[in-house]
């Protein structure tokens, strides 16, 4: 008699250390999950930072070209705020102005396609764990189930002297 007893208390000892395992299991997911969002934020910063480094460059580019445009205007005895000299800063100050417009969109589908990358993961990661808890849950049916889980409970009642039955 002691024997269903202690098969029961086994499985039960089973189910518990099979439920740690799928919880510790679990949290590494999360925990992956969270550095992997921890990562992409870095990469998005670092994109910006480069963002900024690059538009800081055509700046000073800009400022260099116009600089030029304008000793050249001079040596030739041109105002430089006026005619094919303001034309030609008109035409550099376009220049950059498309170059920034071009880097931000380029900025903006990269940081769109990493955020992207990290919903497509966190939706991966939520299914995976899902699927882990299912398969604990199979798990404990199939090592529990319901004849040998009700025989085990009913034999330890006789035992404990405990009567089984709808009392109302």
């Amino acid at each position: 008699m002691a024997l269903p007893i202690i098969l029961l208390a086994a499985q039960a000892a089973g189910l518990a250390l099979d439920l740690y395992s799928t919880r510790q299991a679990s949290k590494n997911m999360k925990r992956g999950y969270e550095l992997d969002a921890a990562n992409a934020e870095r990469n998005i910063e670092q994109l910006r930072l480069q963002n900024t480094e690059e538009s800081l460059f055509g700046l000073d580019q800009l400022r260099r070209n116009i600089s030029t445009q304008r000793a050249i205007a001079g040596a030739r005895g041109q105002i430089s705020t006026a005619g094919s000299a303001r034309a030609a800063t008109l035409a550099s100050e376009r220049s950059f102005s498309a170059d920034e417009r071009a880097r931000e969109l380029s900025h903006r589908f990269k940081t769109f396609d990493i955020k992207q990358d990290l919903a497509a993961g966190r939706i991966t990661n939520q299914a995976q764990r899902k699927q882990l808890n299912q398969g604990f849950m199979n798990r404990a049916f199939q090592t529990i189930g319901t004849n040998s889980f009700a025989e085990g409970v009913e034999q330890l009642s006789k035992k404990l002297n405990f009567k089984m039955g709808n009392k109302l």
